[in-house]
């Protein structure tokens, strides 16, 4: 690797330190351009110290895997930065360097007390607590080690014949329910720090001789959820596990002693069973002597037989899950910036379908009470039959006749109006959807992709995303269900209610109609996982319909089937885009600006027009002007290089067609008319958030918070969209019709008054 020049590092790091914030699709590539820097630059304090905090967020969101693959190299980290920061002093300031060193000792202090520590090490590790204070007095990583001291010196006090010391670890679980070394530090039982403590075989000890407490109310939903963490959380797949911690017989036996249920199952399953598939042989033992259980022959406890009762799903479970389903609007604060990622309510859905069983019930009764009410009519009317009135009788059976006549009319009316009000939902599906395309056939191309759990809920199956939703039937109506059925854990009800459920959804899948039928695709295996570009663009002979992907362009070759071709580039490169532009095949990277594709072998490489220039995001094509567009504003290809067309302070979103060889434009919160030259004019628009601009049938057309409005002349008209899932939507011109691109479902207009729902059953 060539030796780079003092900017070039700097420039490096500043890209680096830039993806760091979006976690976590660009985290990887973040990592690799600090490793770079600190190959150029070993001592590169800001390096080393944002390559820490990296190794940190591992360690929150994915600790199976910091444990195989970051700790090591993170405890090489923090030896530079403690060696290179030694005459740090705790002078007030607030430099990178006093922020590293606190990191490091407060680190340094934890890896100390994870191993019982002789009262040497023991105050050695409150000194470097006591130090990473006086540099930072705000750091949250410090209370790690303060727990730890606090825990150590409990089990120093009983060592020397004082065993009711133990009794401030067990006070602190009865304060801290939910102890977990999978909480970040913030969380309200955050555990970390006490690993080892809990280890402690005369800890261990002490509590097995406790007699159990009884626990009732909220006390008892409280330890419940300490059981779930330490039979299921711990399983959880978002660990990338296995995760190897001493501290779960520990958590176990200071719960029971506090008054949990051994009893407690998660999702139909034993606390022992869990345990087994944990692989916790130390866990599996402590239970099977609490449960009296024996060995078998071959080491394994007898597994009790499943009752009907232990076959259906926990109480817990369900709460849990209702409890997901019904914070839409958490969620939605939660990922406001993704229209995509908005998912449909299962609350809202249970409610109505819960009204229309109502209905049905009530629609049922009715029917029933008119064919009684019609039965007794009839019995009188043939009572008085044998009277000697058979006029008046026969007047009455007429009645009676016209009466029931008129039940049954009713009755069929309320049973066609509930047929209608329970049909079958055909316009929603499971995947997000992102991008329409419709090829000079009419075949209609979705770009879309099936929703996983993020890092706040589950990791979805392994490392491959092309193959984890094989058992996820694509064209189900979408609800929330869709979603909770690929966690494989228990949710923290508290943690539900301040963040929302939240998912991650990546647009590696195409939906296709050929006019007939549904049929669905998977994108390329070659393109990065974790990140394709929500745009698909046709590209022209010999490329046709394309995606893109990070360092990767696919493209169906008109038709011959889909093939990757590798693009390398500038470091940090990021392809979110690419268009033809007069004969020429030019590519954004959205860290490193506007550059030509050209052939490099078998691969494509991309040789950027001058200097690099970050925060570019999308390309647009009008009148014979090339338009790129992003961060600062809105760009314009001139001469060979990108010149500045029009400034913004916030983000530009969309750019598309206007009259006059212009182009309509919008931020989050305004929209502009900008001529081919000229000064640009803001749109008088309602402030509700703009989210999409489509110029259709000499119409603009603009998705602002829940409505599309068309643009007349002198006012703004809200046009009736069908709505049968929830969402924002994304204004898309394709195959001279304007498509509404909902996270969950579609609708199109040929003249962008009326609009029809897409089906997809």
């Amino acid at each position: 690797m060539p030796k780079l020049r003092a900017s070039d590092v700097d420039s490096l790091f500043a890209r680096a330190d830039k993806l760091l914030d979006q976690y976590p699709r660009s985290f990887g590539t973040a990592k690799a351009l600090l490793q770079e820097v600190l190959t150029a630059q070993p001592d590169h304090l800001k390096a080393l110290h944002a390559l820490n905090q990296a190794y940190e967020r591992d360690r929150d969101h994915s600790p199976g895997e910091w444990q195989s693959r970051f700790q090591e190299p993170q405890r090489a980290v923090r030896g530079r930065i403690l060696e290179l920061t030694k005459k740090v002093k705790a002078d007030g300031g607030d430099t990178v360097a006093h922020r590293a060193r606190a990191l490091a000792l407060a680190q340094h202090a934890e890896n100390i007390l994870r191993m019982d520590p002789t009262p040497a090490r023991l105050k050695q590790a409150e000194d470097l607590l006591a130090e990473s204070e006086s540099l930072d007095g705000e750091l949250s990583a410090r209370r790690r080690g303060e727990r730890g001291v606090m825990a150590w010196k409990a089990i120093h006090r009983a060592r020397k014949g004082k065993p009711d010391a133990y009794q401030a670890l067990l006070d602190w679980v009865a304060e801290n329910p939910r102890p977990s070394p999978f909480h970040p530090d913030d969380h309200a039982s955050a555990f970390r720090g006490l690993e080892g403590a809990f280890a402690d075989e005369g800890f261990l000890e002490w509590l097995r001789a406790r007699k159990p407490q009884a626990a009732k109310g909220q006390r008892a939903k409280d330890l419940a959820q300490g059981m779930l963490h330490v039979g299921d959380w711990d399983v959880s797949a978002e660990l990338k596990g296995p995760v190897t911690t001493p501290c779960r017989v520990g958590r176990l036996l200071a719960l029971r002693a506090l008054g949990a249920n051994l009893d407690f199952k998660v999702g139909g399953k034993s606390l022992l069973e869990r345990a087994k598939k944990l692989g916790d042989k130390a866990l599996v033992r402590e239970l099977e002597a609490l449960s009296g259980a024996k060995p078998d022959a071959k080491g394994k406890a007898p597994t009790a037989k499943k009752s009907k009762a232990a076959k259906k799903p926990s109480t817990a479970k369900e709460s849990a899950t209702a409890s997901g389903a019904s914070s839409e609007k958490q969620l939605s604060a939660a990922k406001k910036t993704s229209a995509a990622k908005e998912p449909a309510s299962a609350h809202k859905q249970s409610s109505a379908a819960k009204q229309s069983s109502a209905a049905k019930q009530s629609s049922a009764a009715k029917q029933s009470s008119a064919e009684k009410q019609s039965s007794a009519e009839k019995q009188s009317s043939a009572e008085k039959q044998s009277s000697a009135e058979k006029q008046a009788a026969a007047e009455k059976q007429s009645s009676a006749a016209k009466q029931s006549s008129a039940a049954k009319q009713s009755s069929a009316a309320k049973q066609s109006s509930a047929a209608k009000q329970s049909a079958p939902d055909v316009y929603t599906t499971a995947q997000v959807f992102a991008d329409v395309h419709v090829t000079s056939d009419g075949t209609v191309m979705v770009l879309a992709g099936t929703p996983h759990p993020d890092a706040d809920h589950g990791y979805t199956a392994g490392d491959d995303l092309w193959d984890f939703d094989k058992g996820i039937q694509w064209n189900q109506p979408w609800d929330d269900r869709v979603w909770l059925e690929q966690i494989h854990m228990d949710i923290d009800e508290d943690e539900l209610e301040a963040n929302g459920l939240s998912y991650d959804v990546d647009f590696n899948r195409l939906l296709i109609h050929d006019g007939k039928t549904w049929t669905r695709t998977k994108l390329p295996k070659a393109l990065p996982h974790g990140y394709v570009a929500p745009v698909l663009r046709d590209l022209g002979a010999p490329w046709g319909l394309s995606a893109f992907g990070v360092s990767a362009l696919a493209f169906d070759g008109g038709g011959k089937g889909w093939k990757v071709k590798e693009v390398s580039g500038p470091g940090g490169l990021n392809l979110v885009d690419a268009m033809v532009h007069d004969g020429v095949l030019y590519g954004l990277c959205d860290e490193n600006g506007l550059g030509r594709l050209v052939p490099e072998g078998k691969n494509l490489s991309l040789e950027l027009l001058g200097d690099e220039q970050s925060g570019l995001h999308r390309l647009f094509s009008h009148d014979g002007t090339l338009y790129a567009f992003g961060d600062d504003g809105v760009w314009v290809l001139e001469d060979g290089a990108l010149a500045q067309l029009q400034p913004t302070r916030a983000p530009v979103r969309t750019l598309c067609a206007a009259p006059e060889q212009g182009v309509y434009l919008h931020t989050d919160e305004h929209a502009w008319y900008l001529p081919r030259k000229g000064k640009a004019r803001k749109l008088a628009l309602p402030k509700d958030g703009i989210h999409s601009i489509a110029f259709f049938k000499n119409r603009l057309f603009v998705s602002v918070g829940q409505q599309v409005l068309r643009l007349e002349k002198d006012r703004a008209v809200a046009v009736k969209l069908p709505s049968p899932a929830p969402g924002v939507a994304r204004l898309v011109v394709a195959g001279d019709r304007l498509w509404t691109v909902f996270p969950h479902h579609l609708t199109s207009s040929r003249d962008g008054k009326q609009f029809e729902p897409i089906t997809f059953r």
